[in-house]
């Protein structure tokens, strides 16, 4: 049983591909969510279920911040834009008032290629290392030394070569 006082959340926000920029969204970012367990359980889940059953009737609903934006999928409901409002302010309330930590590592793809030639470090691989330093002075500031974190799925792949990043990172 692991007994770190601290669960992490790890995700990520835009294409970490170097090979084609979207010059609309060119960084690639990397958030990791700390929380700790007993506020998982009683605030978190709690205030989050809530909010889900409100606007969808049941909490099965995944919150991803690309369908949200554009209303896509079970997000299509916030085409109204009196339930969009509402629906945002409530998940910035939400957001504003639960117990968390991020860590986040953002890089603006087309500056880091230039930076680094035509051969840089994966962007992805280089979030990583920075959120994973990071978290190390996190967790011995708080006298921790464990972090089970759970990634989000981005694909078999993706998920392969971040596992594969992550060991060679340790």
């Amino acid at each position: 049983m692991n007994n770190s006082k601290y669960i992490g959340f790890l995700d990520e926000s835009g294409d970490h591909s170097l090979e084609s920029i979207d010059k609309d969204f060119p960084v690639f970012v990397l958030a990791l969510v700390i929380v700790e367990r007993k506020d998982y359980v009683n605030t978190i889940i709690p205030a989050m279920g809530k909010l889900k059953v409100k606007y969808w009737n049941h909490e099965g609903i995944n919150l991803h911040s690309s369908d949200i934006r554009k209303s896509r999928g079970d997000f299509k409901i916030l085409f109204d834009t009196s339930i969009r409002s509402c629906f945002y302010s409530e998940s910035n309330d939400i957001m504003t008032e639960l117990p968390y930590k991020v860590i986040i590592s953002a890089i603006k793809k087309d500056t880091y290629k230039l930076k680094y030639g035509e051969r840089p470090q994966n962007p992805y691989t280089v979030a990583l290392i920075f959120a994973l330093m990071m978290t190390y002075e996190f967790l011995d500031y708080m006298g921790e030394n464990t972090l089970p974190c759970i990634a989000e799925a981005r694909g078999k792949n993706e998920d392969h070569d971040l596992e594969r990043a992550f060991y060679k990172i340790l």
